[in-house]
């Protein structure tokens, strides 16, 4: 038996059922997960750019991608564990800066003290790969944010 099947049981996500959180308030929730957050560089129309790319064991808590200007446009974020697309979700259209969807995990700003985050854990054990885009031709008009943890 492996170190991580005796814990885990050996399962592995194929899926994630369920609808993504959104926030109008992204800047202020993915400092309380504890999330690095990152620009999205240049992206080019509804084309899949690399966000984060792991090698290895580990696991995911937290990511979302969040608009930082105005302009109307719908965000997508595709996440695949060890080969397997487990979640790959496209956004309504967004037109107001700082919303976007948490992709993994969830919480809420409600504006003044009360910040909430949920950590949704999932495992990887040779890779992951989250993919993003955006409806528009733009440069670091997206911003993404994670926290994972890497295995020894």
């Amino acid at each position: 038996m492996s170190v991580l099947t005796q814990f885990t049981g050996g399962e592995r996500v194929s899926s994630i059922v369920g609808a993504p959180v959104t926030s109008s308030s992204m800047q202020n929730l993915y400092p309380a997960a504890g999330a690095t957050a990152a620009l999205s560089g240049a992206m080019t129309a509804a084309t899949l750019k690399t966000a984060l790319s792991i090698t290895g064991r580990g696991r995911i808590n937290w990511a979302a991608i969040y608009c930082n200007d105005a302009t109307a446009r719908t965000l997508r974020m595709k996440i695949t564990v060890d080969g397997s697309v487990i979640r790959d979700t496209t956004s309504a259209s967004i037109s107001t800066a700082n919303s976007g969807f948490v992709g993994l995990g969830g919480g809420f700003y409600n504006g003044t003290f009360a910040t909430a985050v949920f950590y949704q854990p999932v495992r990887f054990g040779e890779s992951l790969l989250i993919e993003i885009a955006s409806s528009v031709s733009e440069t670091d008009k997206a911003t993404f944010a994670y926290a994972y943890e890497v295995f020894v």
